[in-house]
């Protein structure tokens, strides 16, 4: 081979290497950093096999959950050990007293078991009591004072030293003569100090509401069937029946035994489960109807029921879609326009405000769900949902809206990125927002009416000053990008330049002007 050739051939040859080298090296490198040991490459195996196995597990267990059957163990080790004891306290005593033994358990309900089913860890323990068959003297309130004493006498059994009984209604329901009550139970083992609160009440049957009030009188010797039909959803229609076994109890048997020993049996009426399953919220109706189209109606009509006789429920509502992420029966909005006006009328604005801040807790995501529902899918829901009436008992509420912005508000909240520590403020931003982003059946062009409608807002709700203040700041600051702004939609345009280019100096203006712009987007 002659040089020349020889020399092209190893030309040829280094070009190749240098193509190939990198490729080598980054595989070599890749390898090399993400190699797992043999020993924990098998505990990986291992942990995934028993992660998989877990999850068929949980799966199996939670197919088996069916109305009247016992429920799976594993919905039971997620029962915290002082809720057991509590129970068992119950039963105890119900068990003890002859005058009551037409009790049939324990009906552990609400929340409670909605959030056992969904492998949440529990709490706000509330217990209903079937007084069928029981005296007209026997209430929740007397078995409540009576297991005072009896829990004293069996502490080294039960754990609890010590019970308080207090209502939890207030001048209304009292005169309503609600049967209601919290039992406040404590424990000392160990040197700790363990306290409980329980909810009791009876089962609930027929409910009559008055035009003017939310607390309704209530028929207090109803089923449980009766009691899950009123419900506001079939997710928390649920019951735990809690029941002592049939056998003679030992005494040596630990709170663990007892855990699995008692009866624990799922009762579903109105098909909660199936909604869990399929991540909806819809309210509870009876069974019985001929076809899919009949079901849709009466759906609608329940939920007109439902939000009428309580008007929060709508609030509710909303907060447990953004909660749990689960979607809202179709039904809901069908139903929403024959019970705005009464979420105007019914509900105290207090009493809006505390639910939209747990709402707020959720997440900057769920509120912005939340406007864009209240301002535009539905735009009578918002000056109902955001106003009421104020310290002096006068009603607040800003006017009805034709229009919402909701691409410029989506574009606002989400690029901007508001990461507020406060839940009052976060909510006082988002308000504002959507505010600013509306226009109304009465002119609102200025921005000083966007904050007067604003305040109406805060006033109507009796929000806290840092709510009130955080709205007003944020509708100022959009006062303030849209007067040193150059284009037609001078807010989202100047935003949206100096977020991408950062270019200041040409879109903002020059000196004092430009430092202004830029200090508000800052601040954003």
């Amino acid at each position: 081979m002659s040089l020349p050739m020889l020399s092209s051939s190893f030309s040829h040859m280094l070009t190749i290497a240098a193509l190939v080298t990198p490729v080598i090296l980054a595989r070599y490198r890749y390898h090399h950093h993400n190699r797992v040991p043999a020993k924990l490459g098998k505990q990986a195996s291992e942990t995934n096999h028993a992660r998989l196995k877990k999850n068929a597990s949980a799966t199996e267990d939670f197919a088996a959950l069916s109305h009247g059957k016992r429920l799976p163990s594993s919905y039971l080790k997620q029962i915290p050990y002082w809720d057991v004891k509590a129970i068992e306290l119950l039963l105890g005593f119900l068990k003890s007293e002859p005058r009551l033994q037409a009790i049939d358990g324990l009906l552990v309900n609400g929340g409670y078991v909605r959030d056992l089913l969904l492998h949440r860890v529990p709490d706000d323990l509330d217990i209903s009591i079937c007084l069928i068959g029981c005296d007209e003297y026997v209430t929740v309130e007397c078995i409540l004072d009576e297991l005072c004493k009896f829990a004293l006498e069996h502490e080294h059994i039960y754990g609890f030293n010590r019970v308080q009984v207090a209502s939890i209604v207030g001048d209304v329901s009292k005169n309503k003569m609600l049967d209601t009550a919290k039992a406040i139970l404590h424990s000392n083992k160990d040197g700790i100090d363990h306290r409980l609160e329980i909810d009791l009440m009876p089962t609930i049957g027929e409910e009559v509401y008055e035009e003017a009030n939310r607390i309704p009188v209530r028929d207090q010797r109803g089923t449980p069937e009766q009691d899950a039909l009123r419900r506001d959803l079939t997710i928390g229609a649920m019951f735990i029946k809690v029941s002592l076994p049939h056998s003679t109890l030992k005494s040596d048997w630990t709170s663990d035994d007892m855990r699995y020993i008692l009866n624990w049996t799922l009762l579903d009426y109105y098909g909660g489960v199936e909604d869990i399953k399929k991540r909806i919220l819809r309210s509870p109706c009876p069974h019985e109807y001929v076809d899919e189209a009949q079901s849709e109606r009466l759906q609608v009509q329940y939920w007109v029921k439902v939000l009428q006789d309580d008007p929060i429920r709508i609030i509710r509502v909303l907060r447990f879609a953004a909660k749990l992420d689960f979607r809202i029966h179709e039904a809901f909005w069908d139903a929403l326009p024959g019970a705005v006006d009464r979420l105007k009328s019914k509900v105290a604005g207090s009493r809006k405000v505390t639910e939209l801040l747990k709402l707020a807790k959720y997440g900057s995501g769920r509120l912005t769900t939340l406007m864009i529902t209240a301002f535009d899918k539905d735009k009578l829901l918002a000056p109902a949902l955001f106003g009421g009436k104020d310290g002096t008992g006068d009603s607040k509420f800003f006017p009805d809206i034709t229009s919402f912005d909701s691409n410029r508000f989506y574009f606002v909240v989400e690029g901007s990125q508001f990461k507020e520590e406060s839940v009052d403020r976060l909510l006082g931003v988002y308000l504002a927002v959507a505010i600013c982003n509306s226009r109304f059946v009465e002119p609102a062009d200025s921005y000083e009416m966007k904050i007067e409608y604003f305040n109406i807002a805060c006033d109507g709700m009796c929000c806290s000053n840092e709510m009130r203040s955080a709205g007003e700041f944020i509708i100022k600051s959009i006062q303030l990008f849209s007067e040193y702004g150059k284009e037609t939609d001078l807010f989202v345009e100047g935003l949206d330049r100096c977020f991408i280019t950062g270019n200041y100096r040409n879109d903002c203006g020059d000196g004092n002007e430009r430092d202004i712009f830029k200090f508000h987007l800052a601040t954003w």
